[in-house]
C-alpha cells in the first residue's frame, strides 16, 4: 500500500463514519445540562439537531459539575460530522495536489525517481512533507511499522 492510498483509505474510514453519525450541528452548550433520569443529578452532554426539545443527545459525558465532563463534551461537539466531512474533503484536496511524478533523474544511471508534483523540494523526495504531514495524524495505525 503506497502512502497515498494509506492516506485516501484513513479519509475514507472518517468519512464513512461521519456519514453513519447522527446529523448536526452538534453543539454543547455549558449553560444547559442534561437531567439523568431517575436521579437528582445532571450531566453534561452533546446535542444534534435544531434547538429545543427535539434535540437528540449524542453523548453524555458525565456530571455537569466535573469540568472534565464540560471538556469532554466540547471536544466532542467539535467533531460534528459535517465538519469532518469538509476537513475530508480539505485533505483529499491537498492529497490531489501533491500526488507522486515520475522525472528523470539527473544521475549517471540515467533511473527514474518520483518527485511530488506541486513541491521543488531538494533533493527530490517523495512522498513530499505535506504529505508527510498528512499521513503523521495516523501514526498510531495498526498498519504503521
Amino acid at each position: 500500500m503506497t502512502i497515498v492510498e494509506f492516506i485516501a483509505a484513513r479519509l475514507a474510514e472518517k468519512e464513512t463514519a461521519a456519514l453513519a453519525a447522527t446529523p448536526g450541528p452538534w453543539r454543547h452548550n455549558p449553560n444547559r445540562h442534561w437531567h439523568r433520569p431517575g436521579t437528582a443529578g445532571f450531566e453534561e452532554s452533546v446535542f444534534a439537531g435544531p434547538a429545543g426539545a427535539v434535540a437528540t443527545s449524542v453523548a453524555g459525558t458525565g456530571p455537569s459539575d466535573d469540568p472534565q465532563s464540560m471538556s469532554d463534551a466540547h471536544h466532542i461537539a467539535l467533531h460534528d460530522p459535517a465538519r469532518v466531512l469538509r476537513e475530508v474533503a480539505a485533505k483529499r484536496a491537498i492529497l490531489a495536489l501533491h500526488l507522486p511524478m515520475a522525472r528523470r533523474s539527473t544521475g549517471a544511471d540515467g533511473g527514474m525517481v518520483q518527485d511530488c508534483q506541486r513541491c521543488d523540494q531538494f533533493p527530490a523526495q517523495y512522498p513530499c512533507d505535506t504529505v508527510r504531514a498528512l499521513a503523521a495524524v495516523h501514526a498510531d495505525h495498526h498498519l504503521v511499522a
